[in-house]
Formats: structure tokens, sequence, C-alpha cells
């Protein structure tokens, strides 16, 4: 018999999970995902007091933590708060179901929001994980011209897990994806510097790098009425 051919890589191979849960149904269930799916070491807790012991002393970190919101010593989602203090990338597997509760918990920083209750809850769950390694893959170039320390959008897509290069002009813009040689995968540049000359900078960038080689996206913390079609008719992706 031939050699069997290796298995295809899984997307966390030996990286560590924490999946934080008290009902025994979905702690099985969610840790043979996370194993068997994405190669994840998983570390189980079903309080927030284990959670806690997990990190005193020098423990590794973890590079994904799946937690619901509601624990008998944690009912007001003290665990989520605890895990994005240390800037885990924390996915929400909960009971609750409300759109108002949904963007509560975006808005406290949580990466996503995946409900129990529905009968593809560990199909929702494996799609908003797979996410999580798409997007942690993806280096942006914010192009604006406030400090770094200033620049929300900058931070912002820092915040969804995009690796960001941030710089304040087009000349320093161009010399990074010159140097990059492909590493940028999406461009997000201030519409007023976009703007400037006519668009000139989304000529050049198509001009030198083709048309298919990263997403350009604009923002505006003000956006005027035409500003977005503007922008999108001299090249650009989207507009933000």
């Amino acid at each position: 018999m031939g050699a069997s051919r290796p298995g295809r890589a899984r997307l966390f191979e030996g990286q560590r999970a924490l999946l934080v849960e008290d009902t025994r149904l979905y702690s099985v269930a969610v840790r043979s995902l996370l194993e068997s799916r994405f190669g994840f070491v998983v570390v189980h807790c079903s309080t927030f007091a284990a959670v806690r012991r997990e990190f005193e002393g020098d423990a590794d970190t973890f590079a994904l933590a799946i937690l619901d919101l509601c624990l008998a010593d944690a009912p007001n989602g003290e665990t989520l708060d605890f895990l994005l203090g240390y800037a885990i990338p924390s996915i929400v597997f909960s009971g609750y179901t409300s759109e108002a509760h949904r963007e509560t918990i975006i808005a406290n920083g949580a990466t996503g929001l995946v409900y129990k209750n529905s009968p593809r809850s560990l199909d929702n769950l494996a799609q908003a994980v797979e996410r999580l390694h798409s997007v942690s893959r993806t280096t942006t170039l914010v192009i604006d011209p406030a400090e770094s320390d200033e620049s929300d959008i900058a931070q912002s897509v820092e915040a969804g897990l995009f690796s960001v290069i941030h710089c304040q002009t087009s000349d320093e813009a161009l010399s990074i994806l010159d140097t990059a040689q492909g590493g940028v995968e999406l461009v997000v540049v201030s519409s007023d510097l976009a703007g400037e000359a006519d668009f000139n900078l989304l000529q050049v960038l198509t001009q030198r790098f083709g048309e298919d080689a990263f997403p350009v996206v604009g923002f505006a913390a003000k956006t005027a009425s035409d500003e977005m079609g503007r922008f999108l008719r001299a090249g650009g992706d989207d507009f933000l």
C-alpha cells in the first residue's frame, strides 16, 4: 500500500482556546468542534473563578475565547470584561436573543455573538471562528493625516483584529506599498486625502499596483452628501 496522504492543516493547529461554559451538553459539543475541526488545544472553565486562575502566573495566553455570558459566579458579563482586558478575541455563545443585546456585546468589544438556541448554532459558531482566522491575517494600511494615537479609524480597524500599518501622507503610503510587495491586503484612506488633486492617489494606486492588488476603502468623520459617490466613481471599492 502507498503512503497515506497527509491531512489538511487545521487553521489553529496547536493554539490554545479558552472555553467558558457551565452546561455539559455545550461544553462537550463546542470542545469537540474546536479540537477536531480547528486543531485547538482547549482549556475548559465552568466558572469565572476558574477563568481567573488560568491567568495567574506566567501561563500562555489564548488565541481565542468562547464564552457564555451568564455564569453562576458572574451573571452580568464579568467574564467578557475580564478577557477583553487581556485583549483576547472573544466570541460570546449566548442563549439570549435580541438585536439590542447583540449591539451591546459587540460595542463592548466582543469579536462576535452566536446564539445557542438556533438549530445551526454549532455551524454558526464554526463560521465565526473561521471569520476570526480570516481577519486576523489581513494586513491593512491606514492612510490618515492624524497621529497614530489620535486616529479613530486606525484604532477601529485594529480593534477589529486587523494588523494595522498607519501612515499620514500619500508618499508614505506608496513607499510602504512598494516595500511590502503584496503584503498589504487592504488600504483604508481618509476621503480628504484621497480627494486631493482630483483623486490622484487612487489613480496612482491603480497604475502602480493594478486594479485587483487590494481593495481601497474610504472613510470620513463627517460624510458630505456626494463624498461617497465621488470616491467610488474615482476608483474606490467601498466607503465607511
